[in-house]
């Protein structure tokens, strides 16, 4: 699965048909907050949030389980090391389970942490609000640790609000740092399909999957 394939608020429960396998009904039930606690325990990376959202809709009745957990989130929250880390995984579950003003509440009461800002950018533009995500983002290039992740917020941001040659100039400088990635096909396609080249964009799209 390619490392962008994440969920964003736009697709809501509608991952559960790439999340979720045939099998799901046989496997045993879980302790949802013990599994969050433990991978919060390791450090979150960009990874760790794709595992916490596979474990979650995995389960039987994982979305309303996932709501149960955040509905009493004092109760996890107290096991995770980090307050950043569980107010960035709070906001991350209220966004992917469509409560996007809850997301940005949580997401900005938690600090300037890295992932926290990440995905209150994630939800500025799932709220259509680019002038916003794109002043955070600015912040965290070249700054982070995951500053690559927030260039790419840039790209869309910048996208969103109509400025396909800022886009491009961001796009250029990762192919140049980074190479080609399957983020960087990704976004490659939307430049096209935003331009109106939609055959380029399908076969960017296409190379993002298959990188």
């Amino acid at each position: 699965m390619p490392s962008f394939f994440l969920p964003f608020p736009q697709h809501g429960e509608g991952l559960l048909d790439n999340l979720i396998s045939d099998q799901t009904s046989e496997q045993p039930d879980q302790d949802l907050g013990a599994i969050v606690s433990e991978i919060a325990g390791a450090g979150l990376q960009k990874e760790s949030f794709l595992r916490l959202s596979y474990e979650a809709y995995s389960m039987v009745n994982g979305p309303d389980k996932l709501r149960t957990l955040v509905s009493d989130w004092g109760v996890v929250a107290g096991s995770i090391p980090s307050s950043a880390d569980a107010g960035a995984i709070l906001g991350y579950f209220q966004m992917i389970l469509g409560d996007l003003d809850a997301a940005k509440a949580t997401l900005e009461s938690s600090g300037s942490s890295d992932w926290a800002s990440y995905w209150l950018c994630r939800v500025l533009l799932g709220k259509k609000m680019p002038a916003e995500a794109l002043a955070i983002a600015n912040k965290f290039q070249g700054a982070s640790p995951v500053s690559v992740d927030f260039a790419y917020v840039a790209v869309e941001a910048l996208l969103q609000g109509g400025d396909l040659e800022g886009a491009g100039k961001i796009l250029d400088s990762l192919r140049s740092r980074e190479g080609e990635s399957s983020q960087f096909a990704y976004c490659s396609g939307m430049c096209s399909e935003s331009a109106g080249d939609y055959r380029e964009a399908i076969d960017s799209f296409q190379r993002a999957v298959e990188i």
